[in-house]
């Protein structure tokens, strides 16, 4: 059975405990409003959240790999620790800059070799390592040199 699904900010039951039988039915049957929903550590793994608004989600430590996210709304919404999907279902995906330069540090931490003279250059660069020193957990992680 599902667990209540609450607006992080107002405590209003968005989706109430036990009417699906898997939090990932509840979340793909419950509209495409879940904005401020408190979806912290859940297991949402090939869920289908296209076109949701998702905005103000605590959705930290959760698993949205395989999910479709795609023209879904996430801005202002808290993706720490989560797993982010890397296919086209994330695509389009309406965020603020957070989650943005979120994005960009982790790309600047990956390690290896660059061959491309182009991504050399712009990982390289002051302007991009400028952006992905503004990542909110940068004092914890590190800054990009």
């Amino acid at each position: 059975m599902n667990p209540e699904i609450k607006n992080r900010f107002t405590g209003e039951t968005i989706i109430p405990a036990g009417k699906y039988e898997s939090l990932k039915e509840a979340v793909e049957n419950s509209g495409s409003d879940l904005s401020g929903s408190d979806l912290s550590r859940s297991n949402l793994s090939g869920s289908d959240l296209s076109g949701s608004d998702l905005s103000g989600s605590d959705l930290s430590g959760s698993d949205l790999s395989r999910s479709d996210l795609s023209g879904s709304d996430l801005s202002r919404s808290d993706l720490d620790y989560s797993v982010w999907p890397l296919w086209c279902g994330s695509f389009d995906v309406i965020t603020d800059d957070k989650i943005k330069i979120q994005l960009l540090y982790h790309v600047a931490r990956i390690k290896g070799n660059i061959e491309d003279a182009d991504l050399k250059n712009l990982i390289d660069s002051k302007l991009f390592k400028k952006v992905c020193n503004k990542f909110h957990r940068v004092d914890e992680c590190g800054e990009i040199e």
